[in-house]
């Protein structure tokens, strides 16, 4: 007997475009692990924009200053938000303060002043590297990139 026929299945259905965010939990299968109580939520910009569309508010300027607000949270090439949180207990605590913030941020992108002429700069995110490197003294190689070079 499957569980389809007991009644217990329920058909996909995929995700509306007010059903935007994403959220990932770890568990260890009945261990109690410190990263357990961890919540990542992850959104693209672009769906957010989709889903606040019927706001007049939500417009390129408040997109611009949203970004800035997320910084490196924020993935240019991907055009995603990724945050995380594990300071409360349960992952339900955590999941509530990571909705919260975004509700504090996306308020705050509204009323925050004229960002126009700040760029976004991420080079966190970039799959370039840096053109000046450190030499190792032992071997001469090249692995790690030189902070605060001309």
């Amino acid at each position: 007997m499957l569980l389809s026929d007991i009644g217990f299945a329920k058909p996909f259905r995929p995700p509306t475009r007010y059903e935007v965010l994403r959220f990932r939990y770890s568990s260890y299968l009945g261990e109690k692990h410190p990263a357990a109580k961890k919540v990542v939520m992850t959104f693209t910009i672009r769906q957010l924009r989709q889903a606040l569309s019927s706001d007049s508010r939500f417009d390129d300027a408040w997109e611009h200053k949203f970004k800035l607000l997320c910084g490196t949270r924020y993935n240019q090439e991907k055009d995603e938000v990724r945050m995380s949180s594990e300071q409360f207990p349960y992952p339900a605590q955590n999941k509530r303060w990571l909705s919260d913030k975004l509700d504090e941020m996306i308020e705050a992108a509204t009323v925050v002043l004229d960002f126009d002429k700040v760029d976004i700069r991420l080079e966190i995110h970039s799959k370039t590297s840096p053109s000046t490197t450190v030499t190792s003294e032992r071997n001469g190689s090249t692995k790690y990139p030189r902070i605060g070079s001309n």
